[in-house]
């Protein structure tokens, strides 16, 4: 039991090895002016007219964290920290004056450099608006700057991001800017691929079965068993922690009523598991002989 005990640790701390941190750096630097925006938050972007993007505002504990808040996208040079600088002056002439108000789940599409103040929906669990870049190859540039009243975190539920593009691709922020401090992302590449080096190096722990002396091992310790509930439970989690909470919340980006979100979840829960039954009894007509591992005993 010792040496089992030893194998499990081992491939524990292997596939905890893939769950790294997000690559990129973080380099912070003064407002650049001294003094506090009207905004509270401030995100550079990469972003196409050839998409239409949802930005999407969830309930925390129960409740938004305001009633209101306005928004305004601006175009810039770069999607930097200095790009968030290199428009600010101009932007906050703009924040500073009238707002079109945008109701929750309404047919608006909000485009850059016009100000407005969305209204989010008590009755929803979630707020979302539609965006639309117009005319993004006319000023050359593919990069935006979002200024927000609030911070978008403030509206995160666990599992949601803020701006969805509508293939379901979430939109990051490459530079923010919240009370005062800037940040920057830049990606390590390294990293990346290191983290693929150890997934890919983790698909060959079978290979260890083919050796001669496995089968003896495995009859002296009862170590197969042990794999098949390890593996059986880092898939369990994976479903649990992965992919049930992401494809609930890209439902969510792409249909705004609660009645819609909950009959496509649903139906791909249960779709799942019958999926499962349909396949073994599939393998059953093809191979008559077949029968589950263990049914016999």
């Amino acid at each position: 039991m010792h040496l089992t005990t030893v194998f499990l640790l081992l491939l524990f701390m292997l596939s905890t090895c893939t769950m790294s941190q997000h690559s990129g750096a973080v380099a912070k630097s003064g407002d650049h002016d001294g003094e506090h925006a009207a905004w509270e938050w401030a995100g550079a972007f990469d972003l196409h007219d050839d998409e239409a993007y949802t930005w999407a505002a969830y309930k925390v504990n129960g409740k938004y964290a305001d009633a209101t808040m306005k928004f305004l996208i601006w175009p810039t040079s770069s999607a930097t920290t200095a790009g968030i600088a290199a428009v600010e002056e101009a932007a906050e002439t703009t924040w500073e004056g009238n707002a079109t108000e945008v109701e929750a789940h309404s047919n608006t599409s909000m485009e850059a450099s016009t100000l407005y103040e969305l209204h989010f929906s008590d009755e929803a669990f979630a707020s979302f608006y539609q965006i639309k870049l117009a005319d993004t190859h006319s000023r050359s540039t593919d990069s935006f700057v979002i200024f927000t009243g609030h911070n978008p975190s403030e509206f995160q539920a666990t599992g949601t991001n803020y701006l969805v593009a509508q293939d379901g691709v979430s939109a990051q922020p490459l530079a923010t800017k919240v009370g005062g401090t800037s940040t920057s992302t830049t990606h390590n590449i390294g990293e990346a691929i290191g983290g693929s080096v150890v997934v890919a190096a983790a698909t060959f722990v079978g290979v260890g079965l083919l050796f001669p002396g496995f089968q003896a091992f495995a009859k002296k310790y009862p170590i197969i068993p042990m794999i098949n509930a390890f593996a059986s439970g880092a898939i369990l989690a994976l479903v649990l922690f992965l992919l049930v909470p992401e494809s609930l919340h890209e439902i969510q980006s792409q249909y705004s009523d609660e009645s819609q979100q909950a009959a496509w979840f649903g139906s791909f829960i249960i779709g799942g598991f019958f999926t499962g039954i349909a396949m073994e009894w599939f393998i059953s007509l093809l191979f008559p002989g077949y029968q589950l591992h263990g049914a016999a005993h």
